[in-house]
């Protein structure tokens, strides 16, 4: 049993450069003290009026009546919730709509009470429906295992297949919150294999099934990652539970049984190509109470092919009967609800259908891939939006980083409201960071400022927006908003803002406040934090008196932080400032060449002119020419010019004193490089052609004017 618990709840590509420039205005903005909100939420700001609109339209009218004449209450921590009533001063349906608009609200415990205190609905069918509102609130509220008791005593004992359908989804996503995948699974598969009776056609009981399963196999791939200050990849993961005051309009629990008594169409299973679903093959099936076995060999024979069972799987199915009501199931969701839940895993092979032992592999392509089908069929689900954000990670996860801006930008245009906005949003800037968009992250994490106030999301914006400072080599500006996100309440904040404040000083050549920084912090117990710590001590250490071993301390603790990898472009930068002040330059040019092979940004462009810089001293021509072409392209306004001299250099070594020449002369009154280095390399040339009046001229400080 997986019990990995769930997160807690809390057209880019062509779009990058107008984002980047309308960005940088925004991005400027000084750090502030967050905002505060307007209001306590929007379920305090809506409660109300829902409740008054309900109640207004006629069913509830008398109830408001009776509300108005109470005296009021004392103030507390439930005042935005809509009132509620005695039980006895509401008739059963009057009660039912009253607990529907506290679902509805948000305001589960008031709902919860209304539900207990009732009297007892006077048939069966009442007490199933009174009994699902229960169990909706107390799952809504945690109470997991009372919920699931609360959703058997709404399963009916026969017809309805709707309600009994809802009833067991219901438990399903108690098992899966409290971590009981397999039980989670095994009911899943049983509504599935229901999903396309007469009862259940016309409701979205089938793309809850999807969204559960998506769920579960999300679950399966193992724990997520925590939020880390000092990591770059930890995107934050939504919860894929909760936003039941929207399940009353998404899984209506009124809808009413159609009255047949059995399938629509009667033992018929039809299995056609659909090369777009998973398996290749959709299923129609509509059959009464059968084996298990019965139905593979069904589908063997549809396939035009043998069933091939092994003995194992056939001692574990000989007894295993069920119905089946499907329409247009992909062909690998309805083997997988046969047969996964009793430990079976299934092959389709060109020559046979094989089920066997075993489980089946799950990989994250395949879970990406259950995401998109799922957000393309239901894209009204009340976790849409949090799904959507676990698509983006798993790009995320996977480097697809363009891919993955667009799943969260998705969720900030068109779910402003959603839960999982701030998730979006702050994997939006990490994915932005990660493209060298630093401009348009730093915007991000602003937003995030305005959309979270007075949450950790805060804390963490500050953070990042001192980040994207840092990693463009603004120092003084990151100082500003590490110091901001140091004075908050999420420690590992404040200790990754720490560190990424001694780092400024380390780069700007300034120790002085360090050590009074390391002294007052009280670091997070994590371990890139605890290694970068160890490093700055030991390198103040080693500088307030080198000795042999001092400097090996030095190399060991910044091999163990992973050469300031934590830290992005200025962490590597600075590593090979280090390696190059303990006269080690080849560790320096070999961490330099490994790091700009995947960032991005003017650090990136500084280590790879610092590595051309060796390449270039050592005659290592073809190594130096290739960084320099890099950068003469990439920064033409920065380190560019240098590069050029350095390109138009190396041809004079090569011989080439007419490339040399060109090279010179597209440089001549050009700014980002010294002008006189650019004549005395002219001179040379034109002295190699024996043309020694304009070598004159070069050498004298003047350009040749013929």
């Amino acid at each position: 049993m997986n019990t990995t618990p769930e997160p807690t709840p809390p057209a880019v590509d062509n779009a990058w450069t107008a984002t980047e420039a309308q960005a940088a205005a925004t991005a400027a903005t000084p750090p502030r003290e967050a905002v505060p909100p307007q209001a306590s939420g929007r379920r305090k700001i809506f409660a109300p009026l829902l409740l008054l609109i309900c109640l207004a339209a006629g069913a509830g009218g008398s109830f408001l009546l009776q509300m108005k004449r109470q005296p009021p209450a004392e103030s507390s921590d439930d005042d935005a919730h809509p009132p509620v009533a005695a039980a006895g001063e509401l008739s059963p349906h009057s009660a039912l709509l009253h607990i529907d608009t506290l679902i509805r609200a948000g305001s589960y415990a008031q709902g919860l009470a209304l539900c207990q205190s009732s009297p007892a609905p006077a048939n069966s069918a009442e007490a199933r429906s009174w009994a699902y509102r229960e169990a909706v609130c107390l799952e809504a509220l945690g109470r997991l295992t009372d919920a699931i008791a609360a959703y058997r005593r709404a399963e009916p004992p026969s017809g309805d297949q709707a309600a009994w359908a809802r009833a067991l989804l219901g438990q399903a996503r108690c098992a899966a919150t409290s971590g009981d995948l397999v039980t989670a699974q095994q009911w899943v598969d049983r509504v599935l294999l229901q999903s396309g009776h007469p009862d259940c056609l016309g409701t979205t009981i089938g793309d809850e099934c999807r969204f559960l399963q998506i769920r579960l196999d999300a679950l399966r791939l193992g724990p997520v990652q925590a939020l880390d200050p000092l990591d770059a990849d930890a995107v934050a993961w939504p919860t894929l539970a909760g936003e039941l005051d929207h399940y009353h309009d998404w899984l209506p629990p009124h809808t009413l049984p159609t009255g047949s008594a059995g399938p629509a169409l009667p033992n018929t299973l039809e299995v056609r190509p659909a090369p777009d679903v998973p398996g290749g093959y959709e299923v129609t099936a509509h059959l009464a109470e059968r084996s298990i076995v019965d139905l593979l060999q069904l589908v063997a024979h549809n396939l035009q092919r043998p069933l091939q069972l092994d003995p194992t799987a056939a001692a574990r199915l000989a007894k295993e009967v069920t119905a089946v009501n499907v329409d247009a199931l992909p062909l690998a969701d309805f083997l997988a609800a046969l047969t996964h839940r009793f430990g079976l895993r299934y092959q389709i092979e060109p020559d046979a259908l094989i089920v066997q032992p075993g489980a089946m592999s799950l990989t994250r392509e395949a879970v990406t891939r259950a995401f998109q089908r799922f957000l393309t069929t239901a894209p009204a689900h009340p976790l849409a939006a949090s799904a959507r954000v676990w698509l983006g990670n798993l790009h995320f996860l996977d480097g697809r980083w363009h891919e993955a801006a667009r799943a969260y930008q998705h969720v900030v245009e068109k779910s402003p409201i959603a839960a999982a906005l701030p998730e979006a949003l702050y994997n939006l800037g990490l994915a932005e960071l990660h493209l060298g968009l630093f401009s348009a992250a730093r915007s991000r994490f602003i937003n995030l400022v305005d959309h979270a106030p007075r949450t950790k999301w805060v804390d963490y914006a500050w953070w990042w927006v001192g980040r994207t400072h840092l990693d463009t080599g603004d120092f003084a500006s990151a100082q500003k908003f590490f110091t901001t996100a140091r004075h908050g309440r999420t420690r590992e904040v404040s200790s990754g803002a720490t560190l990424g404040l001694c780092w400024c000083e380390l780069l700007q050549g300034r120790d002085n406040s360090i050590r009074k920084w390391l002294e007052e912090t009280r670091f997070a117990p994590r371990e890139a934090h605890s290694a970068l710590v160890a490093f700055v001590e030991a390198l103040l250490q080693y500088r307030n008196g080198p000795t042999d071993s001092r400097r090996e301390r030095v190399l060991r603790t910044l091999q163990e932080s992973a050469d300031g990898r934590d830290l992005g472009p200025a962490g590597f930068f600075f590593a090979g400032q280090v390696y190059r002040e303990l006269n080690q330059p080849q560790k320096m040019v070999v961490l330099y060449d490994r790091a700009t092979e995947s960032l991005r940004g003017p650090l990136a462009i500084r280590m790879m002119f610092e590595a051309a810089e060796w390449y270039f001293l050592h005659d290592k021509r073809d190594a130096a020419r290739s960084r320099y072409f890099a950068i003469a392209a990439t920064d033409p306004k920065g380190l560019g010019p240098q590069a050029e001299l350095r390109l138009a250099e190396l041809a004079f070594r090569d011989g080439a004193i007419g490339e040399c020449l060109e090279g010179c002369w597209s440089l001549v009154n050009r700014s980002g490089v010294n002008q006189v280095d650019v004549l005395k390399l002219m001179g040379r040339a034109y002295e190699t052609l024996r043309q020694y009046r304009r070598a004159a001229e070069c050498f004298a400080g003047r350009v040749p004017n013929d």
